[in-house]
Order: structure tokens, then C-alpha cells, then sequence
């Protein structure tokens, strides 16, 4: 799927070293986070921040291999449902192909939300340089 234009324009900005809406990043020794979607998931993008020493969360898409580490979170526990949310979360170390080194990722897992559903769903989320 291709980057839509918003998306397209951030990245320019991001390598130029502006931050969202245009404004700076922060200067050395101040905090700086980024966050992002799966839009973002590219190892260009990841080496960039890891140089600039900014610590970031950035959504990966879904694969076969994602899936079968995170297998056991999506089971149903069995009996019945309880009143609360109850939400599991999993780390783990994972190298894409593209990659040049292996990355922490962690995952969650909650409740599927859809009308008549009884399963899990999983969000995998791509965190790494977080301290």
C-alpha cells in the first residue's frame, strides 16, 4: 500500500529534522520521542532515529512470523468472559529481512471489540531505543 501525501510530506520533514507540523526537533539533551504507524515501518526510518538518538514506537504490519510468536495471546481463555478488560502483552527480539540487526518488539493483545466475536485481537508494536 502506498504512503498517502500527509504521509509523504512527514517523512520529508522528519529527514530534514523538523519535527511534526514543521516545528524543530529538540535540542541535544532534551527528550524526544516518536511515534508512528506501519507507514512508517522502514529501516531507513528506523537507522535515522537511532542515530539521532531519538527513542520511538512505531507500528508494524502484520506477517506470518509476527503472528506465530504472539500465537498463544490470541487464544480465548476458556470459561466465561470477565467483566474487565483484560490485556496481555509479550516482548520479544525480531529481525525483518530488511533489517540489518534484530529489534525489540512488543505486542498486546485485548478483547476483539466486534459485535459477535469471541476471540482476541493482537496489535503488534515496533519499540525499540525506548530507556
Amino acid at each position: 500500500m502506498r504512503p498517502t501525501a500527509g504521509q509523504r510530506a512527514q517523512r520529508r520533514r522528519l529527514a530534514r529534522g523538523a519535527g511534526a507540523g514543521g516545528r524543530p526537533l529538540p535540542r541535544h539533551g532534551e527528550a524526544c520521542l516518536f511515534s508512528g504507524d506501519a507507514a512508517f515501518a522502514n529501516p531507513e526510518i528506523y537507522e535515522f532515529l537511532e542515530g539521532e538518538r531519538v527513542g520511538y514506537a512505531i507500528r508494524l504490519p502484520a506477517n506470518r512470523v509476527l503472528q506465530d510468536k504472539i500465537g498463544y495471546l490470541l487464544k480465548r481463555p476458556v470459561g466465561r468472559p470477565p467483566h474487565e478488560v483484560r490485556r496481555y502483552y509479550a516482548s520479544f527480539s525480531y529481525q525483518a529481512q530488511s533489517w540489518n540487526k534484530s529489534r525489540r518488539v512488543v505486542a498486546k493483545s485485548l478483547p476483539s471489540r466486534r459485535r459477535g466475536s469471541s476471540g482476541t485481537q493482537a496489535n503488534c508494536i515496533h519499540v525499540s531505543a525506548l530507556s
